[in-house]
Order: C-alpha cells, then sequence, then structure tokens
C-alpha cells in the first residue's frame, strides 16, 4: 500500500471520531441561514439556497434555552442528564457575553415591543446589539396570555395530562399566581429568519430607533414550527414577590435517541441531586441576561409518562428564593 493511501486510510479513520461542538453547529446554521437570506434579497431565487431546510427540534429547543438563560458559542460540558432514551447536556464558557450596559439595552428593547403586544401576540424583533457580537439577531418575543386558574390552563396543553406535573405542596407562603402556555421569548426557525433577517436589520439602519420589529403572522408553516417548541409554565409566588416558576418541555417522539444540547454563560455553581431516587442537577446563573436580578437558579431533570419524554425544569429569578424551595417543589411533583 502506498504512503498516500495509508495516509488517506488514517485521516478517514480519525475523521470518523470528529464530533462538532453544538455550539459551533448551531453558529454554522445562523450563518447558512444568513447567507440564504442574502441570496433571497439579491434576487437569486434560482441559487444552490433556494430550498430552505429546518432546524431540527433539538436545535430549535437548544437556541430557546440559549436565550432565556444566557449566551454561549465555544463551551465546555458543565453536566448532562441521560433516563435511557434521551440525554440533555448543559455547557457553560463566557467567550460571548453581555456587559451590564449591552445588558440592560438589549432589556429595555425587547420590554419596549412587549408592551405594546396585546395579550396572546408575539413579535420578531431585531437587536442590533446581539447582531454586533454575532449572535441570532432576531428573536422572538411574546406577550403570553395568563391562565389565573391551574384548569383553564390545563385546558390549553397539549399532549397527556400526566406529563404536567403539578406541586401538591410548596414552600412555606407560596401559592399559585398564574399559568402560560408560552415563554415570554422564543427561539426563530430558519423560514422567519430567511423571511425577515435582511428587511429589520434595513430598518434598524435607517431608523433613529436602532431596534426593528414586526409582529408574528401566526399562520400555516410557521405555526407549526413555533407551536412545536413552545414551553408551558406554572407560577408560584409568595407575599414578598418571589417566584418560583415550573418549565415543561415535552420531547417530540423525533427526537428520542437524541441528545439535546444548551449552551449557557454566567453559570457558576452545579450541584447533582437526587430527587426521589432520580438525577437531578441545580445550577445558578449570575448572568442571565434577561432575568431583572441577572440570577437563574434552576433544578432540572429528566420524566416520562407513557412514553412521552419531559425535561422538568424548577427554577427562579428571585434572590428569596433558596436551592431548598425548589428542590422541595419539585419533590412534591405528582
Amino acid at each position: 500500500m502506498s504512503i498516500e493511501q495509508r495516509l488517506t486510510d488514517e485521516l478517514k479513520r480519525q475523521g470518523k471520531s470528529i464530533q462538532c461542538p453544538a455550539a459551533v453547529a448551531i453558529r454554522t446554521e445562523q450563518l447558512f441561514d444568513q447567507r440564504f437570506a442574502g441570496k433571497l434579497s439579491a434576487g437569486n431565487s434560482a441559487s444552490l439556497f433556494a430550498r430552505p431546510r429546518r432546524y431540527s427540534q433539538a436545535v430549535m429547543i437548544a437556541l430557546c434555552l440559549l436565550l432565556f438563560s444566557g449566551i454561549a458559542y465555544a463551551s465546555t460540558l458543565l453536566y448532562q442528564l441521560n433516563d435511557g432514551t434521551f440525554s440533555f447536556q448543559v455547557s457553560s464558557n463566557t467567550q460571548k457575553t453581555l456587559d451590564a450596559q449591552q445588558t440592560q439595552v438589549v432589556r429595555e428593547r425587547i420590554n419596549q415591543v412587549r408592551q405594546q403586544l396585546a395579550s396572546g401576540e408575539s413579535a420578531v424583533v431585531y437587536v442590533p446589539e446581539l447582531n454586533k457580537l454575532k449572535l441570532p439577531a432576531l428573536v422572538k418575543v411574546n406577550q403570553p396570555q395568563s391562565y389565573t386558574s391551574i384548569e383553564g390552563w390545563q385546558q390549553q396543553l397539549v399532549g397527556s395530562a400526566g406529563a404536567y406535573k403539578l406541586p401538591d405542596k410548596l414552600p412555606e407562603g407560596f401559592a399559585f399566581t398564574e399559568g402560560r402556555t408560552v415563554l415570554p421569548i422564543g427561539a426563530i426557525d430558519a423560514d422567519t429568519l430567511r423571511d425577515n433577517l435582511e428587511t429589520l436589520k434595513k430598518q434598524s439602519k435607517d431608523g433613529a430607533a436602532g431596534i426593528a420589529w414586526k409582529k408574528f403572522d401566526a399562520d400555516g408553516t410557521h405555526a407549526q414550527s413555533f407551536g412545536a417548541q413552545e414551553i408551558p409554565n406554572l407560577i408560584y409566588q409568595n407575599a414578598k414577590g418571589d417566584q418560583i416558576q415550573i418549565y415543561y418541555q415535552l420531547i417530540p417522539e423525533s427526537e428520542k435517541e437524541k441528545t439535546m444540547q444548551a449552551q449557557i454563560t454566567g453559570i457558576e455553581q452545579v450541584e447533582k441531586v437526587n430527587l426521589n431516587g432520580k438525577e437531578a442537577y441545580y445550577s445558578v446563573n449570575n448572568h442571565a441576561f434577561l432575568s431583572p436580578s441577572d440570577l437563574s437558579q434552576a433544578l432540572t431533570w429528566i420524566g416520562q409518562d407513557n412514553g412521552q419524554i419531559v425535561l422538568y425544569s424548577v427554577l427562579s429569578e428571585s434572590v428569596g428564593v433558596s436551592k431548598q424551595d425548589l428542590v422541595f417543589t419539585a419533590e412534591h411533583m405528582k
């Protein structure tokens, strides 16, 4: 065998063992979509990019987690949950972060848009500060409809009712406040990016405010894309205004045997917790840029109900809520 052939065989063998980091894969998809949007804006409809593809559910979920938890690009593994049929990894790094001033500007821009939305409405928003850091510049801003009874909230849910476990006991002083079927912030799929990125970017440059947005037309294909990634959630509050939230993320059948990856900055503490015999992880993020307190602490684990995989998170952005409060709430979810 020639030296060239041996080198070729060795490169092929090593190539099979190389795995692209999830954060790099996500950034690659974003660049692909930006390039695709540019081709369309130039009128090149016959381009090689003329037939768009969708993000997988796993990537969409990862982007959503990235947006409401923190930001990262290159990352190192913090912890991994695995129930045998599904795996969830959380990684962290500080290579891509917003400073305090940038954080405040982004919060103000998002709140400015949300205040102009009616209950149940959503908008696609271009945030130039994120674009400057080469981060996802389009975000979906929701004005979630509030359900003031558990029963009313449950009527809006999809899937098995058993997947949405409720706490039968709460930390002292806490009571149910509201339920929502979406989070205040969502992710953007490939179609919405293609249809809106260049237009809103141009409007942002032309306008004095620097921000550009439009209400989301939730019909047809886009509605299916967004509906698949929404995260129903419950809010419990005490007299001091401290809140505990519960997120329910139903994992589609198509994502079984796969790994969901979330890249988050600012996590300074991670601790493994035995939750009624189940493996869970408690984490503290002191740079959650959409949290008014900058704090986001969460207890996360994987559960199942009649074959439906659910990623549960009990979390809080309130400094008055302790790890013990989160664990207590999770231990009493039936």
